[in-house]
């Protein structure tokens, strides 16, 4: 008797093993795996991101068999930060400052597998802007003033250079680091004299008649190099090349949708920052280039250009950490 409840229990365990195999293997959704590697994406919410927005409007990732997470971080340090901890894998656009300031100090741990062009004078992606009301006219008038920067410490030591060169007494000015979404409301509440802003909030401030711009164009002038980088942790593509691979390949497909489809870039642009139409149509866009069209003699130059102005302490070989599969 006790055999015979024997072999109806295992033949019992057979059938749900059996059951359970077959629901693996058919649990899928339009031929997609059931469980896939998951790859999480820093990114800061500006313009500039803007290929991040059309990976995720056309999921590029789910077409490389991937889950994303895209993170929104509010400084570059914050970014670069968290990729060297292991909170993120990747990180979609940054200043390129803290990430070869990382080389410098602890080589080996960064991978940059992109690079955003060199800005465009005439179109500016940052500006330096105040109330429509203000007194000040022009940069000499900056001096005493109280000015909002982007948060980390590249925007305001950049800034500073740029005054200095000016002829302005920069020592003078009181630089007050701010988070984007809060950039333009302490301009407007006069918490603040003047703001180097990035796009859309540059955009969105002119068109609402909320400022009016003093100087455009301070990175186009200052740093003509192709400047922001997309970067990725040494440690994830050593340990799942594969996985890193296809990631890089879904936020380079956004980069290269991006230069050759403008007009429904900007609808993804409206649509993912919540832009007014008019806004997304007049905003300036920046361009990130994928590593395989790279101009590595302007990414030198910017490096170097870094190096000849004190923001890093030694001389950095791009070359050396470019992505190269």
């Amino acid at each position: 008797m006790g055999m015979k409840w024997g072999g109806v229990a295992i033949a019992i365990v057979v059938v749900v093993i059996l059951g359970m195999g077959y629901f693996a293997l058919n649990n899928t959704a339009d031929g997609k795996e059931i469980s896939r590697p998951l790859v999480k994406v820093a990114y800061i919410p500006v313009t500039g991101a803007h290929h991040v927005f059309i990976a995720q409007e056309y999921d590029y990732f789910g077409e490389e068999g991937l889950d994303v997470e895209f993170i929104p971080l509010q400084s570059s340090n914050q970014e670069i930060e968290a990729l060297i901890r292991g909170d993120v894998d990747m990180v979609a656009v940054s200043s390129a400052i803290p990430v070869l300031t990382v080389e410098i100090l602890d080589p080996g741990k960064l991978v940059i597998f992109g690079a955003q062009n060199p800005p465009i004078i005439g179109k500016p992606f940052d500006s330096i802007i105040v109330r429509p009301d203000s007194e000040i006219t022009e940069l000499k008038q900056l001096e005493g003033k109280k000015i909002g920067v982007f948060p980390g410490s590249t925007a305001t030591h950049l800034l500073n250079v740029f005054l200095e060169q000016k002829g302005i007494d920069a020592q003078s000015i009181k630089f007050i680091q701010l988070a984007p979404p809060t950039q333009l409301a302490a301009l407007e509440s006069g918490s603040i004299d003047a703001l180097h802003a990035y796009e859309p909030s540059v955009t969105i401030a002119l068109v609402n008649e909320k400022a009016r711009k003093v100087y455009g164009g301070v990175y186009a002038e200052l740093l003509n190099n192709e400047q922001n980088t997309a970067t990725i942790s040494k440690r994830f593509l050593s340990e799942k090349p594969s996985v890193a691979a296809r990631a890089i390949r879904a936020l380079s497909r956004g980069m290269v949708y991006l230069q050759e489809n403008e007009k429904d870039s900007r609808r993804i642009l409206a649509k993912y920052m919540k832009l007014d139409e008019e806004v997304a149509q007049k905003v300036s866009l920046t361009y990130t280039v994928p590593y395989y069209l790279l101009n590595m003699k302007t990414e030198q130059e910017y490096a170097d250009r870094l190096y000849e102005l004190g923001e890093l302490s030694q001389r950095v070989e791009v070359q050396s950490i470019l992505y190269a599969p």
